[in-house]
């Protein structure tokens, strides 16, 4: 689906606007994020930004609850305690 809207936006120069809490896909998908948190705007940045770690905390907090970044946590706190 998304890789559809993706096309049809590229082709005929259309924005679009994703309300999800996927950030998985919009991370794929995405030029630009928005992150809301309780209503208020957090952050605008980018898929880049958030997968490099480079973003506002709470979007950060967000990025690592996603099951798949669970080993590249549990990696870097390790190499923290060992560093200590």
């Amino acid at each position: 689906m998304y890789q559809q809207l993706r096309q049809k936006a590229d082709t005929e120069n259309l924005g679009i606007l994703l309300i999800t809490h996927n950030l998985r896909q919009l991370v794929k998908w995405a030029d630009h994020i928005l992150v809301i948190k309780e209503g208020r705007l957090v952050e605008k940045t980018t898929p880049a930004k958030i997968t490099e770690g480079n973003c506002h905390p709470y979007t950060s907090s967000l990025w690592q609850a996603l099951p798949e970044n669970w080993e590249l946590n549990r990696i870097a706190e390790d190499k923290h305690v060992e560093a200590a």
